[in-house]
């Protein structure tokens, strides 16, 4: 709805297949066949609607639909569906976690799907992640493509939902400590790692307004962690997203949006690695893994 086109290589994705029924009579027990060797989830418009609702994440909806693609269901249940899985996913116990994937951080769990519609509670923590998201999505483009853009918005979405409201709160936080600074630049940073190792994501906070030095630094920081993560799990198509506010001072809006992403394989010269360490040291418990 922003008017703006997206080059999309069909071959190139996994595709699900997803039909939604907008029909005011559906017959009760009714099991839609499912006559095709792709993963396929046939729902109401209702049922769909729910779980945006609940969830509140593209990626989130995917993930559940292609979890259940190919289970024969009756339509109209859906609701039931997802209750049935979010009490098993409660009563879960948490897998182990790799130990060189935590490092100096701290393991996170929380249910892939919530039992309580998303941003019940904690609605201004859930804002502040959204407009984060928003902000991305707004941003005049000037050294990459528009699927590029879509390609950082997918990865800051899958930010499990469970999680949405700590980063919040941590990004909430900072910005008040960082308003309060009155010497030197405050940096709050914080990044989160995947059990699986294939989402890496930074957060951060800086009590300087926005500038190329700012930029340099923080672009230096995503970069090293990576490179960090990638030393730990030889994954060499990561992918790191990292978003940093710095305050405004023109009264126009409250703060500015950085954001800065890495894929593939970082390599740094020794020289170099020292003086990026000299500048962003080895974290010592400011890295979640969940």
């Amino acid at each position: 709805m922003r008017d703006r086109a997206v080059t999309v290589h069909g071959r190139d994705l996994r595709w699900l297949n997803v039909v939604v029924i907008d029909h005011p009579e559906i017959p009760n027990d009714l099991t839609p066949e499912l006559h095709t060797s792709d993963p396929a989830v046939v729902l109401l418009r209702r049922d769909w609607e729910f779980l945006f609702d609940q969830l509140k994440s593209t990626h989130a909806v995917a993930s559940y639909l292609e979890r259940v693609a190919g289970e024969p269901h009756d339509l109209g249940r859906e609701t039931a569906r997802y209750y049935e899985l979010a009490l098993a996913d409660a009563d879960a116990e948490p897998e182990a976690l790799d130990p060189a994937l935590i490092g100096h951080g701290t393991p996170v769990s929380v249910p892939l799907l919530p039992l309580e519609p998303a941003a019940t509670s904690d609605r201004r923590q859930h804002v502040m992640v959204r407009a984060l998201l928003e902000d991305i999505a707004e941003t005049r483009l000037r050294t990459i493509e528009e699927g590029d853009r879509v390609r950082v918005l997918a990865e800051l979405d899958s930010l499990p939902v469970g999680q949405r409201a700590g980063v919040g709160t941590f990004m909430l936080a900072s910005m008040a400590e960082a308003h309060k600074s009155q010497s030197g630049v405050l940096w709050k940073l914080r990044s989160l790692r995947s059990g699986s190792g294939r989402t890496h994501l930074g957060f951060g906070v800086c009590s300087h307004p926005h500038s190329e030095e700012i930029q340099t630094a923080f672009g230096y920081w995503v970069q090293l962690r990576h490179y960090d993560l990638q030393e730990a799990t030889s994954n060499n198509e990561l992918t790191t997203v990292g978003v940093l506010l710095t305050p405004r001072t023109d009264g126009r809006r409250p703060w500015d949006t950085t954001m800065a992403a890495v894929s593939g394989r970082v390599e740094f010269e020794a020289e170099e690695l020292q003086a990026v360490r000299a500048v962003w040291p080895m974290p010592g418990a400011t890295t979640e893994a969940a």
